[in-house]
């Protein structure tokens, strides 16, 4: 479910580590998810409206664990200031199935939120020139 192309990516080791919690010696992982479950499990749609700072919202459009037309959309709209970047035959871990699609949108994202908003600071910004040395493209 995890990925569009099954074939490269569905490996026999990818189901191995993607499982390994679920097979913990005595009942640590059961447990946990119980006490997950009783907490209300995870919530991101009381957090994701605090978050001010301009957001990149990075989705595989075949994502098969959650629908991006439900999701992705969800948190464009609660983030107060967020894009949504489409990463193109791509499941649910676009960082491992297309990893050059996602750095690129993280690239663009940062060259016109961050890089240049801050232009003027930019030559004297570490994080600015970190950015934009780290995320070249031919």
């Amino acid at each position: 479910m995890s990925y569009f192309d099954k074939e490269t990516f569905a490996t026999d080791d990818a189901v191995v580590i993607g499982r390994l919690h679920c097979v913990q010696q005595g009942e640590k992982w059961s447990e946990a998810m119980v006490n997950f479950m009783k907490s209300g499990g995870f919530k991101p749609s009381q957090k994701v409206p605090t978050i001010e700072a301009p957001s990149l919202v990075v989705w595989g459009r075949q994502d098969g664990i959650l629908d991006g037309e439900e999701f992705a959309n969800k948190f464009v709209e609660t983030l107060p200031n967020a894009e949504l970047k489409w990463i193109e035959e791509c499941g649910h871990v676009p960082h491992l199935e297309q990893p050059d699609a996602t750095a690129k949108a993280i690239q663009e994202f940062l060259s016109n939120k961050v890089l240049v908003k801050n232009s003027s600071r930019a030559a004297t910004n570490p994080f600015a020139e970190a950015a934009s040395k780290l995320f070249q493209f031919n």
